[in-house]
């Protein structure tokens, strides 16, 4: 049985990303590796376009794909995300 996601949850994650986003954006590895960025801030986008629908589960889930291209999946914000 999947388990609904809630709007709470969903912010939260979003709020990681959208933090661990605009670190990337303004670091040096926006300007060598632009591509991080880029998909970093269009996951993050998509995450805000599905919560405005309400569709809470794909914006939780496209905010962690934002911070797996941020900060990768070692990392202890990714870490602290996926377990909300």
């Amino acid at each position: 049985m999947k388990k609904e996601t809630t709007k709470t949850q969903a912010i939260e994650v979003m709020q990681i990303a959208a933090i661990e986003c605009d670190t990337l954006n303004s670091s040096d590895v926006a300007v060598y590796m632009p591509e991080l960025r880029c998909s970093a801030t269009l996951a993050y986008q998509d995450s805000v376009s599905c919560f405005t629908k309400g569709d809470f589960h794909n914006a939780r889930l496209r905010a962690l794909n934002s911070l797996q291209y941020s900060v990768g999946v070692c990392a202890l914000s990714y870490i602290k995300a996926l377990s909300i």
